[in-house]
This record gives structure tokens, sequence and C-alpha cells, in this order.
């Protein structure tokens, strides 16, 4: 391919995956990134030719996404662009060089276990990172939390027995004693629904002997390192396991199930930290509002 400074982003885009990206990210990685791109950058400024980029273009464009999240990941995935055409003599300056974008989470008011601030996953980086894991053990637990809502703990401690038509919630793995306790508060034991998409999940365990503990050879630490490490590289910035429990919760809220209800099946001691959550969620569907009429 011919390199000018007239060819537009998306055909810098296919040198620079061919070029740099292939070998140096795992290839399902790279096909991730590659489908990233084409949904949030692409059919935006993907058209436009190099020397015609500006500073202010790409500001705009990264702050009329929907959610801080998609400004990070297509932040990281532009800066290294940008690198690249300047280091192959296209561009005199980076553009991406001369603006700043202070990236700042939504303060909400944290569930009792919860010390950090909760992170929200769209539908996009759920898939993403999902096949990231899937070659991986902590793939199923990853999935359950996500169709479940249970914490960590929970889950952990979840048995085959608990599971009849229902999910009985009655106790929690405790990894600092290395060992089952009670839940923290009476709120916590509880009955879920077992969602239809948690039981494919729980079907396509790959065990026969379905006894004891379902997830039970699952380190809690290892999973919650596991979880930022992988979430980090291909979302590029890192999650916990609760923030699995908070994107739950977010996509009833925003899809209409009453707070009361949620806050039953989150095993929540006070509504208000469902509503809380509520909050966020609304203010997830503003932004995407304000994203639709600035287009």
């Amino acid at each position: 391919m011919s390199l000018s400074n007239t060819m537009t982003l998306n055909q810098f885009f296919d040198y620079w995956q061919s070029m740099y990206r292939t070998g140096e990210l795992k290839e399902s990685t790279r096909q991730n990134e590659i489908a990233y791109y084409q949904t949030n950058i692409a059919h935006k400024i993907g058209n436009a030719p190099l020397n015609n980029i500006k500073p202010e273009d790409l500001k705009t464009f990264l702050l009329n996404l929907s959610n801080k999240n998609k400004q990070r990941v297509c932040k990281r995935i532009l800066d290294n662009m940008f690198m690249r055409i300047q280091d192959n003599g296209l561009l005199p300056n980076n553009p991406m060089k001369q603006f700043k974008i202070k990236f700042t989470s939504d303060i909400i008011e944290h569930d009792e276990e919860d010390t950090n601030k909760n992170k929200y996953l769209s539908l996009e980086e759920r898939e993403i990172l999902l096949n990231n894991l899937r070659k991986s053990k902590y793939y199923y637990i990853t999935a359950f939390i996500l169709e479940t809502g249970l914490r960590k703990g929970e889950a952990l401690a979840l048995t085959w027995q608990d599971i009849n038509g229902h999910i009985r919630i009655n106790k929690s793995y405790n990894s600092t004693l290395n060992q089952i306790t009670t839940p923290k508060t009476a709120e916590s034991k509880r009955l879920l629904p077992l969602f239809t998409r948690a039981k494919a999940i729980l079907d396509s365990l790959p065990t026969t002997e379905k006894v004891g503990r379902i997830f039970k050879d699952i380190n809690s630490q290892s999973f919650t390192i596991t979880l930022a490490r992988v979430s980090e590289r291909v979302l590029g910035y890192k999650i916990t396991p609760h923030d699995l429990r908070h994107t739950f919760a977010s996509y009833g809220l925003e899809n209409g199930v009453a707070p009361k209800i949620m806050q039953k099946w989150l095993g929540h001691s006070s509504i208000q930290t469902t509503l809380n959550i509520y909050m966020h969620a609304s203010k997830q569907q503003e932004d995407d509002a304000i994203s639709i009429m600035n287009k």
C-alpha cells in the first residue's frame, strides 16, 4: 500500500493492522480491536483524509461517544494509530498529543462490600471480555455473574444443590478464611430466578459430576487478578468481579426491571443502593440520547 497524507483514516487503519498489529497482538484480540474500530470509529471519522483531521475533530469525536469506557478504548486505538502516522512521516505533528481528556467515573454510592468505583460494561465490551476469556477456566464464572448479579463470594460458594429451578443463595465463600461462611446481611439470603442464559452457562460447564461447589476449581484471588489483567489488555481499563454484578444490575434497570425487584435479586439491604445504580443507568441512557441528537 502506498502511503500518503491524503489517504483516509480507514485506509491507514488497514495498513496499521497489517504492519503493526498482526503478530503484536493475539489474533483474537486483534479481531476484537478491528470490530471495535469498525463499530465506533470507521463510520464517524474514518473517511476523513489524514491531512484534514484536526485535534478539535478528534477531541469532539471522543467526547461525543456514549460512555467513558468507549472514550478510553477509542483514544487508545487512535493514540497508537497517530503515533504510527507520524512515524511514517505522513503528518508533521501528532494531533492526539495536542489536547487532553480527563476520564472521570460517575460517582455512585457503593454496595456494602465494595470500596471501589463501580464500572459498567457495554454489551460490546462484555462480548470482547468473554471472547478473551473463552479458553480460560474463568470464563464460566465471569459469564455466570454477568447473568445473575451474584457477589463473587456467593458465586464461589454456590453448590449444585442450590440450583433447582431457581438459585438459592444462603452462604458466601470467605477467601481470607478459605471457608464457607454465612452471608453478610439477612437480605443476602434470597431466591434468584434461574435466568435462561444463566442456566445455559451451567449446562455448558465441562463437568459430569454435578455435586459440591459449582466453581470449586476457581481461586478467588486468581480470578480477581486475571479479570483485571485481561480487561486492562482488551478494554483499556481494569474491572473487578463486582463490576460484573454492577453491569447485571444496570442492564436490568435500564430495560425496565423495577428497582424493588432488582433490590430483591441483588440482596441489597437498602433500596437506596439499588436506586443509585438506577441513577447511573439513567445517566447512561441520557448520554446515549445526547449522542443520537448530536449525529
